[in-house]
């Protein structure tokens, strides 16, 4: 009589195994199927200095575009910069980059 309890115990508790995978799958399925990026964060870093280092920060504003392309939020986007090339006299199309 032991082992059939001992059985029937294993076959609940392999039933409750089965119903909570059932439901971690249905959670799985739901966590990739909602639309857009809900969490996703970027974070775009350029630490060149100077005028030389033109090609950097051009660089990341670009990874910048790309990122905003791709559907992340500005308030999900941290850029820093470590030189104001926009502003730069040296620039020849001055508030661009």
């Amino acid at each position: 009589m032991v082992i059939g309890v001992g059985f029937l115990l294993v076959l609940f508790s392999s039933s409750v195994l089965g119903i909570l995978n059932a439901g971690v799958q249905l959670r799985i399925e739901e966590l990739f199927d909602t639309p857009g990026h809900t969490n996703n964060w970027a974070v775009l870093v350029c630490t060149s200095r100077f005028w030389f280092n033109y090609r950097h920060v051009s660089n990341v504003l670009a990874l910048y575009h790309t990122v905003k392309r791709l559907g992340i939020p500005d308030s999900n986007i941290i850029l820093m910069l470590a030189e104001d090339v926009p502003c730069n006299p040296r620039n020849p199309r001055p508030e661009n980059v």
